[in-house]
């Protein structure tokens, strides 16, 4: 089944918002290894959704990763607030982006 689709059958009926907790990890990925020795795996929110969602068990996201997508993600987060969010953001870094690389030769 399509993760988003999956998403927005059983939130927030069956599953409540996330309220950005599957973002949260992201800042302590940021700070090196060999600072903090202790900051945890990777994928921890995708950890959360798959099991939350019940697709895996906590023992199971060991050996394989389900990759939820940005969209499904905003959503399960925030609903249609996050999808739009999500929307506004990657407009501004895009944006950003593109007007940074105007003129710019390809090679």
């Amino acid at each position: 089944m399509h993760m988003l689709l999956l998403v927005q059958q059983k939130t927030p009926s069956q599953v409540p918002y996330f309220m950005g907790k599957t973002y949260e990890p992201i800042l302590g990925l940021l700070v090196p290894r060999f600072i903090s020795s202790n900051k945890g795996i990777s994928h921890a929110g995708n950890v959360l959704l798959s099991v939350n969602y019940g697709l895996q068990t906590v023992e199971g996201t060991k050996g394989t990763s389900i990759y939820w997508g940005l969209v499904a993600a905003a959503y399960a987060n925030f609903g249609y607030a996050g999808v739009a969010g999500l929307a506004v953001l990657l407009g501004i870094f895009y944006a950003i982006v593109g007007n940074l690389t105007v003129g710019v030769p390809m090679t």
